[in-house]
């Protein structure tokens, strides 16, 4: 009995011990399993680093664009130690060393830069400054030549390569390189002025102050400027580079919920309580006190109603200060713009109305001042868009007017307008001149950078053609861009809106709205830059407009 017993207890005691190995071995699977799991997770897009570097390399630019190398150095050093194969990071890290004149770390970091994507432009071209700031004229006009191979049409390589031929006394190579920059670019005036220097010491002279006269031509009409000695005054491949952020994985959007705030306009002498401003058909943000915060014009949409000035009173709040203001625009509008067109630091507003343009001077002082007439700008019917802008490149902002195809003129039809500043807070009519003078087109205007040329473009929605695309010439008149066949498409109306929008880091995308929801889209996508491409059919987003989209 007793030997029954004792064998009962250690197999009970077996057991026990059986069942607790069991219980540890499958707590070590799972662990095990965890912490493979885990591994898996860590080893993913979202926690390598890569999202994190391209978020401090794109800080590092941000302070370079604001001339801080030194604080642009420290992201790019961190963007590399999140991850160390971030070629582009380690190119503008040389980039931000060349600012700091460290040139010798700035060498080392470019030379590795060129080996890891060595087609890159920007690598090779600071690797050239780098060199030209060495004194290794060699190895400098290597470098530039190599940027015009992987950038055939970049003709500020074309100048730096002529520069160094010039310092190393290689004159017919300097001409043929100034040469070549300028057939890319007419007015680039280093390599003009570079061109003018190497005929010179060729012993040219007349050919010489041919293009010294036409340097100055360039610089004194600012149809171009000369290169500098700062980051950024280098052409433009002496930038840091922002790459596209291939890293796929991000974070979920942040939900944003907008509600309609029914007290945001009110009368401080009626002791702050919520006062009417009326239908309104255009409105412009802009700081008229200089207090920081942004203030809002809105231009009536009734024929017996008033434009409205409300104050920005920072508590969710606008104060209607239009009577303080010194304003008194009556009828009904479609739309404002606001700039400073006399450069006196005051932003000044000029508003499309049903009776004409109306410019208001900012006088500093809380109040503003119609100026229309005595700016010489004619005050016609019909106006229906206007942008400020300079065009020319001269400093000061000039004015851009498009008007109704149906309204009754006296003597021309109906055109648009181009108003050049004169710089002494007058304007001349030059719509001839610049071919911006055609018939009325009834819509919007925008103006950008279209071609990359460094010239202001122009992008006008309606007219016979739906939409049009004006490219600046910088001299003359202005050319409109071919291959693109707007009214088969439809893309504009009577009172369509333009926009630009940078939908990729290659090329801008325009928009261009009308009333009717069923009319086509056109969307031109571009896979490479300077790729042509034609438009294609498509059903718009109902969202109130037919939105046209076209990439360059």
């Amino acid at each position: 009995m007793r030997s029954g017993n004792l064998r009962a207890v250690g197999l009970i005691f077996a057991c026990s011990i059986l069942i607790c190995c069991a219980s540890i071995l499958v707590r070590s699977s799972a662990r095990s399993g965890q912490e493979k799991t885990a591994a898996t997770k860590k080893s993913g897009p979202s926690n390598d680093g890569t999202a994190d570097a391209y978020r401090l390399n794109t800080l590092g630019a941000a302070y370079m664009n604001q001339q801080r190398p030194a604080d642009a150095q420290k992201y790019f050093d961190q963007a590399l130690e999140a991850a160390p194969k971030f070629a582009v990071a380690r190119m503008n890290l040389g980039i931000s060393l060349l600012a700091q004149q460290k040139l010798e770390p700035a060498r080392a970091a470019l030379e590795a830069a060129t080996q890891q994507i060595p087609n890159d432009a920007y690598a090779w071209y600071n690797l050239g400054l780098v060199y030209k700031d060495l004194g290794e004229t060699e190895k400098g006009i290597a470098a530039f030549l190599h940027v015009t191979e992987i950038s055939p049409k970049e003709a500020d390589a074309y100048y730096f390569a002529g520069y160094l031929y010039s310092q190393s006394q290689e004159y017919d190579q300097a001409i043929a390189a100034f040469q070549k920059g300028l057939a890319l670019n007419a007015f680039h005036a280093s390599s003009e002025f570079g061109l003018a220097r190497a005929l010179q010491r060729k012993g040219d002279a007349a050919a010489a102050r041919e293009h010294l006269a036409r340097f100055q031509k360039i610089t004194t009409e600012h149809l171009g400027a000369p290169f500098g000695a700062g980051y950024g005054d280098q052409g433009r491949y002496s930038l840091a580079e922002l790459p596209l952020n291939s890293v796929v994985d991000v974070p979920a959007a942040i939900p944003v919920r907008f509600v309609p705030d029914g007290n945001a306009f009110v009368s401080k002498s009626a002791g702050a309580i919520h006062t009417e401003i009326g239908p309104s058909t255009g409105a412009c943000f802009f700081d008229f006190d200089g207090d920081g915060k942004p203030d809002l014009f809105l231009v009536s949409g009734m024929a017996d109603g008033a434009s409205h000035l409300l104050r920005n009173l920072g508590d969710r709040r606008f104060e209607d200060v239009t009577r303080a203001a010194g304003i008194q625009l009556t009828g009904s509008g479609l739309g404002c713009a606001a700039g400073d067109f006399d450069n006196d630091g005051h932003t000044d507003l000029a508003v499309c109305l049903s009776d004409g343009v109306r410019l208001l001077r900012n006088k500093g002082d809380g109040k503003f001042e119609d100026v229309t007439q005595s700016a010489g700008i004619r005050r016609e019917k019909g106006c229906v868009g206007l942008t400020l802008v300079d065009y020319d490149h001269d400093g000061d902002l000039d004015l851009y007017v498009t008007t109704a195809p149906d309204v009754t003129a006296v003597g021309t039809p109906p055109h648009n307008v181009l108003w050049r500043n004169n710089g002494n807070s007058t304007f001349t009519d030059v719509s001839a001149e610049t071919a911006l003078g055609f018939a009325a087109t009834g819509s919007g205007v925008v103006t950008t950078d279209f071609n990359n040329d460094r010239a202001v473009d122009f992008v006008i929605a309606g007219g016979q053609a739906g939409a049009s695309i004006y490219l600046n010439p910088r001299e003359g008149k202005f050319t409109p861009l071919g291959n693109i066949d707007f009214s088969k498409v439809a893309a504009c109306g009577g009172s369509g809106r333009v926009r630009l929008q940078q939908g990729r880091m290659d090329g801008f995308g325009v928009h261009a709205c009308r009333r009717s929801r069923d009319q086509p889209v056109a969307e031109c996508g571009r896979e490479a830059r300077g790729a042509r491409c034609a438009p294609r059919f498509g059903l718009a987003e109902r969202l109130g407009n037919c939105r046209a989209r076209l990439r360059q």
